[in-house]
């Protein structure tokens, strides 16, 4: 290939989970003039294999292979590889956004800086969530910046957000240090001061990864003395460059300050949970450090923290572990302030041993806000929300005065802003005022922050307003509380729409609202230069037309896809303003044509140029094969999504018991009547369906479709429905109600405030799945006495204590699973056994939805209510396979069967490094095990491993476990055959049964070659899946190939049916294989990722090698030979399985739940 423009180094060590999809990311970049310099650092899983099948696929990525010498070490290999213009750096187990180098590179060659950084967002499995480390750098686009005039870069310390231009790195021999942590930090900072300049992009190029527990990285453990030791190191080694380079004044003093606030402050933050030899080089080595701080950077730390460090410095260790644990015990939060000659003091303790200037707090008060609503009527721009000093009471309207200006970002020109209002509101105070907890006085807060609401309006079409030049605006707000004035950007919205406007079209100018990284509000107005004025389907092409002001600039259309891609080109004409373009209706015509599109103009310089496109001019056209919704964004500018075609919501109406749903059919409907048409109801775990009739009327949308009304009845059929499933996607139907003649559309609901309806005690949502289309939920709502966390807090410290004192109930029962999150395993079972030979006993659910639907007799109650308190205080019997909440407290006579869920494989409790957090947390957790007084358990060797992992003092009950009853119970064919039916299994095809366990949540790769699998059994198997449920979202399978070969029961609420059809199992390290064993069924282990999973994310208690049921598969061929010859299994296998059973399985006989009861009511005197 041609020299590249930008090279790319990745080195890679032991990351096979998340190598992929990093590597992805870099494949999918729309610069294509970059090369991928891949160092394998000697890893010890598959990390190596998919580093060179990347390189085998793609000529631009390049594979070397290299001894272990750690980050620092191959990144500098990497570099006698690079070949661009510029260098970047990215850490293999993250992710760099497709456009990332397209945006860096061109910022680079218009400026010529010699460094571009990008913004940064972390991410793990479950959230995307800023990076605290970057938010003081991202505040705007900055260009031609340096961190002498720009301090706070001294906080973009870390190498893979950045462009380098390699002849700079080169110039200034830059180069990491090696076999040690933070490696990036005495390289970066260094960078920055050297840099002619640095451009500033506030776009996010880069998703940093915070590993999920079980799997952290060595620098997310900080209580490793290693990591400390390093962090010390690069401290030093930074330090260490400003004096050579005799870097003094501000920029020395800022980074004085990150040092003590970010670096330093971390560990000594953990300094309660390290060991001796921990805390010895801390503060021996810190305390050092100290003698040199300046004083300007230690005051612009907050108190708690200058006493932690001036403690440090004395090298006074029972102090500051003093300082920690009154800080952790949020004492200082609670603790009020004093004022005294004009300033805020704090008095922790030891305060009278310190010097007074550290105890002053005023610098450290600033502004709490946050913007609820943002919106438009007509001209005016109206936000509502609340603004705050921290910890300064603003109990009285008189007490707090507040103003605002919009200003000029560039010029910094300030408008006041005349039309803003002070409200009252008391929930201010609830939220954020911090408990006072007195026992006696449940109301009492810290602090009184009743009026902080603040509301004001900007008329954009009145006096100074109205002639805003362009440009970017924001709005300073000024607060004078408690003899403080603070001055703050209006900013930080609440989730959801309510705080972000669209757009403000005017006569030539559009005003938009965004937020910048830090969530400060900015107001830009922009001239409308290009805009599309209509889009239609004329023959087979989609015809965009509209003005331009620079016609002699206009080169047509470029189109790209919402998730990246190379810009598709069409050409079009263009007159004295106006412009039209064609795109033919064949680019959408594939899979890759469906989802979102953006619009640009192509200009002359080929820079693609975004086209404003008004609401109004929102349409919906019917192509023949799919439809398109064209729409503004927030910004206004044009965007259009292919789709399917669908139906369209268009109006909720509610009465009492009654909604009514009017709905826009299909476009294929438009010119048609079909009397068989109903709106279809499926729940979301695909369990149940059923339909309601729609009424077609005589009128249509401006869009040509035809209107359908549908009502519902919540006391009908439909409501006791919704409370079984709680959650129903929602489709036009059309055809008999047999589900193999019916066609259904989804139904979209693009234009439509979706709402919530509140009707007996429930909330009935009209919500947006991810694929855009309706459903409906149903959820319980509050109590008024329950409303709101202060209020279950004074019934869980008033009511709860005041109940215990009541006596107990001698027959009443609570059960509980998994947190309260479903009704399931071994206490389910239990119940189900009480529930049908002891009828006379109260039993009780504690649930998180209390619409659960249960068989039976039980009362369901939602955790942390008042019924659940209740019973939680007089009940004398309880069954959890957890545990219950830490603030319960065991009453004499109360009795606890602890069931735990499963057999371990993988470390637990006491026994997981990590896992249970040393102080309070280890406290709370011993304290919880301490409650239970029996515990009952499928074999001698769950009895071991318990005794360890939580540290109990429970009676052993060997019954087994009682959710396994039923693989005896139930074992018989007619019982096979039925379940067969419910899942619409052939009663003569042999099932193959997949349950892996997860690795990373909401992520799961699937290795298991599907086609294959299939062609290898033959027609008459059938591969049934359940995948777990923290990652069952995330895995798509493709049913198109494999046919009906394939169920995927995931959502399945009582896997205990899918064991009973199962002929074979196939997992690896779930707990599934124990329960299994029960059967005498074959069990194979497809263990691909045995040595990573082992060794790295999850230790195991035995060596599942020695001890499987059954062949450990570490590939495909393993596993398509095993499945082969599966009629061998007892031959070659047998005496493993069954030594495996007699280990495992040495108490489970079908009887568990009876023995439990038993233990339960004999033992404690019934």
């Amino acid at each position: 290939m041609d020299l590249p423009k930008i090279s790319v180094v990745v080195p890679i060590y032991n990351v096979q989970q998340y190598l992929e999809a990093c590597l992805d990311s870099l494949v999918d970049q729309t610069f294509s003039e970059i090369e991928v310099i891949m160092i394998n650092d000697g890893s010890t899983d598959k990390s190596g294999e998919i580093m060179h099948d990347y390189a085998d696929k793609y000529e631009n990525f390049f594979a070397y292979d290299k001894p272990n010498g750690g980050l620092g070490q191959t990144r500098n290999y990497g570099m006698q590889y690079v070949r661009g213009q510029y260098v970047a750096f990215v850490d293999s187990d993250d992710i760099v956004t497709f456009d990332a180098y397209e945006k860096m590179y061109a910022l680079a060659e218009e400026t010529h800086s010699d460094i571009v950084v990008g913004n940064v967002m972390r991410f793990n499995s479950i959230k995307t969530y800023p990076s605290t480390l970057h938010q003081r750098i991202f505040t705007k686009k900055k260009l031609k910046a340096h961190i002498t005039r720009d301090p706070e870069l001294i906080y973009d310390t870390t190498a893979w957000n950045k462009l380098f231009r390699t002849s700079f790195w080169e110039k200034n021999k830059l180069a990491f240090p090696e076999h040690m942590l933070y490696e990036d930090i005495p390289v970066t900072i260094p960078a920055h001061y050297l840099a002619s300049s640095v451009d500033v992009l506030d776009d996010v190029v880069y998703y940093w990864r915070s590993r999920d527990f079980g799997d952290q990285s060595i620098t997310q453990n900080r209580t490793d003395i290693r990591n400390l030791r390093d962090r010390l190191k690069a401290v030093g080694m930074v330090n260490d460059f400003f004096s050579e380079n005799h870097i003094e004044g501000s920029l020395l003093a800022e980074k004085d300050y990150k040092i003590l606030n970010t670096d330093l402050l971390i560990y000594l933050n953990k300094l309660n949970e390290a060991d001796q030899q921990y805390v010895h080089l801390y503060i021996s080595e810190v305390s050092k450090y100290l003698e040199k701080v300046p004083q300007e950077a230690l005051l612009k730390l907050w108190p708690i923290d200058r006493m932690k460090y001036y403690f440090v410095e004395k090298k006074d260790k029972k102090k500051v572990l003093d300082l920690l644990k009154f800080q952790k015990n949020k004492g200082v939060a609670k603790q009020k302030l004093m004022r005294h000659d004009g300033h805020y003091y704090v008095t922790y303790p030891y305060h009278n041993l310190v010097p007074e200037s550290l105890l002053i707090i005023d610098n450290n008060l600033q502004v709490q806000r946050k913007t609820r609503v943002a919106e438009w009527q007509g001209e005016n721009l109206n936000l509502s929300g609340f603004a705050y000093i921290q910890k300064i009471n603003s109990a009285h309207k008189w007490s707090v005065k507040v103003r605002f200006a919009l200003v000029n970002e560039d010029t910094g020109s300030k408008i006041p802003i005349h039309q803003s209002r002070l409200k009252r509101n008391i929930a201010n105070t609830v939220q954020h005022g911090v408990w006072a907890r007195k026992k006696y006085l449940p109301f009492l807060f810290v602090n009184n922050y009743n009026w902080s609401d603040v509301s004001l309006s900007i008329p954009f079409n009145k006096s100074e307003f109205s002639n805003l030049p362009y440009g970017r605006y924001f709005i300073e707000g000024v607060i004078e509380a408690g003899g403080l004035t603070r001055t703050f950007t209006v900013g930080s919205p609440v989730k959801g729409k309510s705080a972000r406007p669209d757009s403000l079209f005017q006569s030539d100018s559009i005003i938009h609202l965004t937020y910048g990284s830090n969530w400060d509000l900015h107001i830009i107005k922009e001239k409308i230069v290009h805009s599309v004025e209509k889009i239609k389907v004329e023959e087979s092409a989609l015809q965009i037309s509209g003005q331009t002001d620079q016609p002699d600039n206009f080169r047509g259309l470029l189109l790209r896809k919402w998730r990246g891609g190379s810009y598709l080109k069409f050409s079009g004409s263009v007159g004295q303003s106006a412009f039209r373009s064609d795109v033919p209706l064949s680019v959408f015509q594939n899979d890759d044509g469906y989802g979102g599109w953006n619009v640009f103009l192509k200009s002359a310089e080929e820079t693609p140029k975004p086209l404003t496109f008004s609401k109004e001019n929102e349409t919906k056209l019917d192509i023949g094969f799919a439809e398109i919704v064209v729409k503004a964004n927030s910004q206004g500018h044009m965007f259009f999504k292919v789709r399917h075609h669908g139906a369209e919501l268009l109006k909720i109406d509610h009465s009492g018991e009654k909604i009514h749903l009017r709905i826009a059919g299909p476009f294929k409907l438009s010119n048609n009547s079909y009397s068989e048409t109903r709106l279809l109801f499926r729940s979301a775990d695909f369990d149940r369906f059923f339909f309601l009739p729609v009424n077609q009327s005589q009128s249509q949308d401006k869009y040509g479709r035809s209107i359908y009304d549908v009502m519902i009845n919540l006391d009908g059929e439909a409501g006791q429905e919704f409370l079984k499933h709680n959650v129903f996607n929602l489709y036009f139907t059309i055809g008999q109600e047999s589900e193999e003649t019916f066609e259904q559309y989804p139904i979209y609901s693009d234009d439509l405030s979706l709402r919530k309806i509140a009707y007996d005690r429930k909330d009935y949502e009209f919500r947006q799945d991810s694929n855009q289309t309706t459903q409906i939920s149903v959820s319980a709502k509050w109590g008024w006495i329950e409303r709101g966390k202060l209020r279950r807090a004074v019934l869980r410290k008033l009511f709860y204590p005041a109940v215990r004192l009541l006596p107990l109930k001698r027959k009443t029962i609570v059960f509980e699973s998994y947190w309260g999150k479903s009704f399931e395993c071994n206490p389910r079972a239990i119940y189900e056994y009480i529930d049908k030979n002891y009828p006379e006993y109260e039993t009780v659910w504690g649930l998180n939805n209390p619409l659960t639907h249960i068989k039976g007799h039980a009362k369901i109650v939602r955790r942390h209510s008042l019924k659940y308190y209740y019973y939680l205080a007089r009940a004398k019997y309880f069954v959890n396979n957890v545990n219950f909440p830490v603030f319960c407290r065991k009453r004499k006579g109360a009795v606890e069967l602890q069931t735990m869920h499963g057999t371990p494989l993988k470390t637990l409790g006491f026994d997981a490094p990590g896992e249970v957090k040393k102080g309070k947390d280890a406290a709370d957790f011993l304290a919880k095990n301490s409650r239970w007084d029996y515990l009952c358990v499928p074999s001698n060797y769950v009895a071991e491993v318990a005794a360890g992992a939580f540290k109990h003092h429970a009676e052993i009950v060997k019954s087994g476990y009682p959710r396994n009853d039923k693989l005896f119970f139930d074992n018989r064919p007619e019982k096979i055959a039925e379940i067969k039916k419910r899942l619409g299994i052939p009663l003569d095809k042999k099932v193959i049964f997949y349950a892996p366990t997860w690795r990373v949540q909401n992520y799961f790769k699937l290795e298991l070659d599907l086609l294959r699998l299939k062609k290898a059994v033959g027609d008459d198997s059938v591969l049934l899946i359940k995948f777990h449920h923290f990652v069952s979202s995330s895995v798509h399978l493709d049913q198109e190939e494999t046919g009906s070969f394939i169920f995927n029961e995931s959502d399945y609420d009582d896997i205990r049916d899918l064991y009973l059809i199962a002929d074979v199992l196939i997992t690896d390290y779930s707990s599934v294989m124990f329960d299994f064993a029960i059967l005498n069924r074959p069990i194979l282990l497809f263990t691909y990722d045995l040595e990573n999973y082992r060794d790295n994310l999850r230790g195991m208690y035995f060596d599942i090698i020695k001890e499987a049921p059954g062949p450990i598969c570490m590939t495909n061929d393993d596993l398509v030979r095993e499945l082969q010859s599966i009629d061998q299994f007892k031959s070659k296998y047998g005496d493993r399985l069954t030594a495996f059973r007699n280990k495992f399985n040495t108490y489970d006989k079908g009887t568990a739940s009876e023995q439990c009861v038993n233990v339960l009511m004999e033992k404690t005197g019934r």
